[in-house]
């Protein structure tokens, strides 16, 4: 986030945002063509297979989802973004890592998880 700190001087929120969907659109698909069809899932530990299955997608049940993640996550990174380009990153870090706290929240109340450690 320091990045953000020193091209936000130069770059608009709405440019750093694209440059960072872009880069993650990108760096995903060389991914998914190097490692994406499953040839790697040869170990018998369930970490690894988890990691190198065959990539799918079933957009029937999953783009409702896929779609409200995305704009979550837009909405969070132009708020991000500029509060990094305002405040110093030693001010907004810890906001940021509140979402240690959060997500073990989030996901007892909407899926009934209890967080282990």
């Amino acid at each position: 986030m320091i990045i953000i700190k020193k091209t936000s001087e130069k770059d608009s929120v709405y440019t750093q945002t694209f440059t960072f969907y872009f880069g993650a659109i990108i760096f995903s698909t060389i991914f998914y063509f190097l490692i994406g069809d499953g040839q790697y899932n040869t170990s018998d530990h369930p970490a690894s297979q988890f990691i190198f299955r065959e990539w799918f997608v079933d957009l029937e049940s999953s783009i409702l989802f896929m779609a409200t993640t995305g704009l979550t996550a837009t909405v969070a990174f132009l708020l991000l973004f500029p509060a990094y380009s305002i405040a110093s990153p030693a001010v907004v870090s810890p906001f940021e890592y509140s979402i240690l706290l959060w997500s073990p929240l989030i996901g007892w109340i909407y899926f009934n998880e209890i967080p282990t450690l």
